[in-house]
């Protein structure tokens, strides 16, 4: 994935949770339930049925998660989904808004 201007940052946010979701070891319980769970999210604000409070629930669950890991994983996982939040926050609300990916169609184009 490239990211560049046509990048989708809901999708490049929501693979790199799903990376770090797959790398739990499974022994720490705010690392692997925060990262199932923001993962989660992020999956259905791509597909268009994300909501407002899933925006505000986010940063609460990344909240438990940071500081209460047993590894660094747990922090790692963190700051680029806070900072496409925080910087890219109207991509976001436009998946939430319109149902679906507004750059769907570049996305498309660019796998070919």
């Amino acid at each position: 994935m490239v990211l560049d201007d046509t990048a989708c940052i809901v999708r490049a946010a929501s693979r790199l949770l799903k990376f770090y979701r797959t790398e739990s070891c499974g022994k720490c319980t705010p690392y692997g339930e925060g990262t199932y769970w923001m993962a989660g999210i992020l999956e259905r604000i791509e597909s268009g049925a994300g909501t407002y409070a899933d925006l505000d629930r986010l940063p609460d669950i990344a909240d438990n998660v940071s500081g209460n890991c047993l590894c660094p994983l747990g922090d790692a996982s963190l700051p680029f989904m806070l900072s496409a939040m925080k910087h890219f926050r109207a991509e976001f609300i436009q998946h939430i808004e319109e149902h679906r990916c507004p750059m769907a169609a570049s996305l498309a184009s660019s796998a070919r």
